[in-house]
């Protein structure tokens, strides 16, 4: 059993270095993924850098607010629908508390009308 384990190790760690070795080989071969982050201090190790990012920044903003106006109605009524399902969420809840205040008064009480039918039947016993 201990050999096998070791087997499965080795063969793991040899698939795990030769997937490393191809995909380091491949992004050498693109030229915006190659051997950037070495040359670039914006860059990040995985081979993107600041100006990317920024550059993603900046489209999303502008296609936010070019967006923004054609959304805003959308935005709206989703808006306005979840308030509505939260109400009718909420009403239906305190309607299921209000159901079950009720029956533990009734049975609050039921249980007191047995305890005094008991002590005055005990008491027009003793008479």
């Amino acid at each position: 059993m201990g050999n096998r384990l070791n087997e499965g190790r080795e063969n793991w760690q040899e698939f795990k270095d030769d997937l490393l070795s191809s995909l380091e080989e491949r992004m050498q071969e693109w030229p915006l993924l190659g051997d950037r982050h070495q040359n670039s201090w914006l860059a990040t190790p995985e081979g993107r850098g600041f100006k990317y990012g920024a550059m993603a920044a900046a489209l999303a903003i502008i296609i936010w607010l070019a967006a923004r106006k054609n959304l805003e109605p959308l935005l709206k009524g989703i808006v306005r629908k979840g308030m509505e399902a939260g109400e009718n969420i909420q009403s239906f809840f305190s309607g299921v508390v209000e159901d079950f205040q009720n029956l533990f008064a009734e049975a609050q009480f039921e249980r007191t009308k047995d305890i005094l039918d008991k002590e005055i039947a005990c008491l027009l016993n003793r008479k």
